[in-house]
């Protein structure tokens, strides 16, 4: 009786959503939009086709996909007391054109170790990479 209800469950947990869109970026990630037939949506990404991860925080409206993956900075500089930087990912979607990007937004005031120790701004857009959009939608 039990395997029949996991059966039953995994099968319209499948079955639950109306369209699914995948963003393979050119930084690495890809991205997975799941909006549901109840209006909500899940977001996951995943790093070198290793396993799929939810977000369980991001921000999503018709031109934007904003969201941050715990753990992402940038290198250090040699002065460890300069504060690192840490960042979150915004993909840019642009329907009319058909052209998407996933950029790097500095979420703090801080110094980056890379060919000396550069001062980055809060809200500096950089790391600009192009993203392919896939969709799937229910029948």
């Amino acid at each position: 009786m039990l395997i029949y209800i996991f059966l039953i469950s995994f099968f319209l947990s499948f079955q639950s959503y109306s369209e699914q869109i995948i963003y393979k970026c050119e930084d690495g990630f890809s991205y997975k939009i799941i909006s549901k037939e109840d209006n909500k949506s899940e977001v996951f990404f995943i790093k070198d086709n290793f396993r799929w991860k939810e977000l369980l925080q991001f921000n999503l409206s018709e031109s934007k996909l904003e969201f941050r993956i715990p753990g992402l900075s940038y290198l250090s500089c040699s002065n460890k007391e300069l504060p690192i930087c840490k960042y979150e990912k915004v993909i840019t979607r642009n329907y009319k054109k058909n052209i998407f990007f996933v950029e790097e937004i500095v979420s703090n005031d801080c110094y980056v170790g890379m060919m000396g120790c550069n001062k980055y701004k809060k809200g500096l857009a950089i790391n600009k990479k192009r993203c392919i959009e896939v969709r799937e939608t229910k029948n």
